[in-house]
This record gives structure tokens, sequence and C-alpha cells, in this order.
């Protein structure tokens, strides 16, 4: 693997074109006075424009501040920290996944706040929605991988076999034993009217997580396949552009800081088409949020996909799942009581479902092929139907 230094500006890294951006800061003038009127005279059709217009700049915020934000942990890992394109393309997957973070969080904290469950069943259906489109990311990248491979497999990196696999084993537990706790209050009715999922339990899903990454900086195991891994992306020439401290702290603030503002127009927007369209669907609702939350991860893995940085591209799409369904779930299940109704008692199902199969997919050979790819994307279309069809009516 070589570096080499990027002597660019700040700005010139941010990849903003003139036309862009004014018609961005336009916009953004436009949609400050709407709020402003808004907030003033309370008038209805100005409350559907400013809600059109805050979701627009929302998802802008979400997609190329996560490039932006991208830009800097791949710095930080190659450059700084001295990992491996697998760990870091599951930094990568954080930054990506970080649009969903704030979102979900957002909308599940002013729903603890204002005591409106509907924002926290939003929330977590959010989550699991895009988990369900990452994996399909999944299947898509197995496809391209292979193809890029020029054979009908794709080999799994070590590191996959190392640190995802038991991941993938505790997700699949703990989820599955949440699962046996909402059928059993909910359905059983053990504890009427006390069916969420404690504070605890969720902190130990978001500390999971927490202990993963630490092992992936401090895990011998990991230290070893990351040496095999340097020495595969040597012998191809991995080529990675070296920034400065200051232009990577800078990427990453910016980054981080845009995506926050992008989840919250994205969430003032969707408290506006709750408030005036309480018969549509959370579901249908959660289900197109979800979607677009998770663009940014989806063309980040498929364009390092499409470029050979295969361990990228893969690292980035498992963990983005695995990031779902344990910190983030986790992070909302410490900020508010998550309800175990029956929407989300499917989606803990779809959840168990998903990660096993895509651990039994990779440990079984070693590899993923193209039949697999195409199970994967089978079952999450599969699961999207039962949930859309089943809870939206």
């Amino acid at each position: 693997m070589t570096n080499e230094t990027d002597k660019h500006s700040t700005w010139d890294l941010l990849g903003f074109g003139v036309k862009e951006l004014s018609i961005v800061l336009v916009l953004g003038v436009i949609y400050l006075f709407m709020f402003i009127t808004h907030s003033a005279f309370n008038l209805f059709n100005a409350s559907y424009a400013l809600m059109i217009l805050g979701i627009i700049l929302g998802i802008w915020c979400a997609l190329r501040m996560s490039e932006i934000a991208v830009k800097g942990i791949e710095s930080l890992a190659y450059s700084f920290l001295g990992v491996g394109a697998y760990v870091a393309g599951v930094l990568s997957s954080i930054a990506s996944n970080t649009p969903e973070l704030a979102l979900a969080g957002l909308s599940a904290y002013r729903g603890a706040v204002t005591n409106n469950p509907s924002l926290t069943e939003f929330a977590v259906l959010l989550v699991f929605a895009a988990a369900l489109f990452n994996v399909l990311l999944v299947g898509i990248v197995i496809f391209v991988g292979a193809r890029q491979a020029h054979s009908s497999h794709m080999k799994v990196p070590k590191a996959v076999i190392v640190v995802e696999s038991d991941l993938m084993r505790a997700t699949v537990v703990m989820l599955g034993l949440v699962l046996i706790l909402g059928i059993a209050e909910y359905l059983l009715f053990l504890q009427p009217g006390k069916e969420f999922l404690p504070r605890e339990a969720a902190a130990i899903l978001l500390l999971t997580y927490v202990l993963y990454i630490v092992y992936i900086f401090f895990g011998k195991p990991l230290k070893q396949a990351k040496a095999q891994e340097a020495e595969k992306e040597e012998a191809h020439d991995v080529h990675v552009h070296k920034l400065s401290k200051k232009a990577t702290a800078a990427l990453l603030i910016i980054g981080f800081a845009g995506i926050g503002i992008g989840a919250e127009l994205i969430t003032h927007s969707v408290e506006i088409f709750i408030e005036f369209n309480p018969t549509i669907p959370i579901i249908i609702i959660s289900v197109l949020i979800g979607a677009s939350g998770s663009i940014p991860e989806h063309a980040i893995a498929l364009i390092s996909a499409r470029k050979g940085q295969l361990h990228l591209a893969l690292g980035n799409t498992l963990s983005g799942v695995l990031q779902s369904y344990t910190l983030i779930i986790g992070f909302i299940g410490v900020i508010a009581l998550i309800p175990l109704d029956p929407a989300i008692i499917f989606q803990l199902a779809v959840g168990v479902a998903v990660v096993y199969l895509i651990k039994t997919s990779i440990l079984d050979d070693e590899q993923l092929d193209v039949y697999e790819g195409i199970v994967i994307i089978t079952v999450m279309a599969f699961s999207l139907i039962l949930l859309i069809r089943t809870f939206s009516m």
C-alpha cells in the first residue's frame, strides 16, 4: 500500500461546485424564511412546503456530508491509525450510518420528551428498515465483487472471519432473547401494559458494539489478520491519498456537523408529515426514510466494490447491518423505551433470520458466491413485502 500526499486545499477536498452550493444556499434561505413565518402564522400550506424543502435539504446533507465524513475517516484509518481496508470499511460504515443514528436518536428523544410514542416507534422501525436495505446491499456487493474477481464467488477476508462471526452470534442471541420477551409480554400478556425493552438491555446492546470496535484495534488475532490483509494490499499496489491532520480534522468536523443538520431537517419534516397525515401508516414513512438514509452507505460500498476495493466494500456493508441491530437500536433504547408491539416483534424476527443467514453463508466455506447473493436479496425482498403488506393495512 502506498501513500500519496494530497496538497489540495480543504475546499477542494469538500468537492462542492459553485452552482451546487449556490442552489443549496438559496434553498436554505427560503427554508429559514418559511420556518420563521410558519412558526409565527402556522399556515397549513406552508407546513407542506416546509416539509418538502426540509426533506430535500436533509437528504442533500446526508449524502454530501457523509461523503466528506468518509474521506476524513478513511484518511484517519489509513494514514494515522494504520489499519487495513476492511477496518477502514467498518469505520466508513459508522460515518455513513450517522444520518440514521442522528435521525433515529432525535426522533426517539423527542418522542420521550413529548410523550409521543409514534416518534419512538418511527425511530425503531426506521432503523429496522434501513437494516433491510443494508442486507440488500450485501447481496449486491457479492455480485459486484464476484464480477471484479472474474469468478462466481468472492473470498471473504480473514478479518471478517475473526471479528464479525462472534458479533453475529451475539447479535442473533440477543435479538432472539428480545424476540422471546416480546412474544411473552405482548402475545401472552404476562405483563400487560409493560411491553418495552428494558433500558439496561438496550445499554448492553450498545456496549456489545463498543467492545467490537475496541477489539478491532487491540485484538491480537485481528492484528495478524490485518497484517495478512496489508500484504495483499501491497501486492495489489493500493494507493491511498494521505491528508494532513488539519485537513482530516476539518473533513470530520464538517462532515459530522452537516450530517447532524440533515438529520434535524428530516426529523422536523417527518413530524410535520405525521401531524397532518395521521392516517398514513407509520411503517410506510419508516421504510421511505430508512431507504433514503441508507443511500450514503449504498453509494460508498458500490463505488468501493467497482474500484476493486472489495475488503472496504464488504466491511462497509456487513458492519452496517450489525450497527443497525446493536449500536443504533441500543442507542435508541437508552434514550427512550422501545415498545415491543407486533411490527417491532416481527422486525426482531427478521433481524435474527438475516444475521444468521449471512453468518452461515460466510462461515460454511469462507466465501460468498452469486447464488448466496441471490438468496440474501430474495429474503430481504420477502421480509420487506411481509412488513409493508401486513402492518400498513
